[in-house]
């Protein structure tokens, strides 16, 4: 059962974020939420090896926010991805 809910918890942060990010990216714009989403996503896949002895709720925890900058980094690399290719 931790096998699973640790497996799924990356769904878990990208569902419950995908509007607010959005939001946010209207914000503040693209890029700067593209470059926070990134260092955020690399700092958290770090440091589950580090989580690990402290049991599988931390892991969880790291895949939950893993999961919720990753929402970030899909939907705006579309949008960069739009200037790159000319049709």
């Amino acid at each position: 059962m931790e096998k699973a809910r640790i497996l799924s918890s990356f769904f878990w942060g990208y569902l419950l974020l995908q509007i607010l990010i959005g939001k946010m990216a209207e914000k503040y714009g693209a890029k700067v939420i593209l470059a926070i989403a990134m260092v955020a996503s690399s700092i958290s896949t770090i440091a589950i090896p580090f989580a690990a002895p402290y049991g599988y709720i931390a892991i969880v925890a790291l895949r939950v926010f893993h999961g919720a900058f990753q929402v970030s980094i899909g939907i705006h690399l579309h949008h960069f991805f739009d200037y790159l290719v000319l049709i």
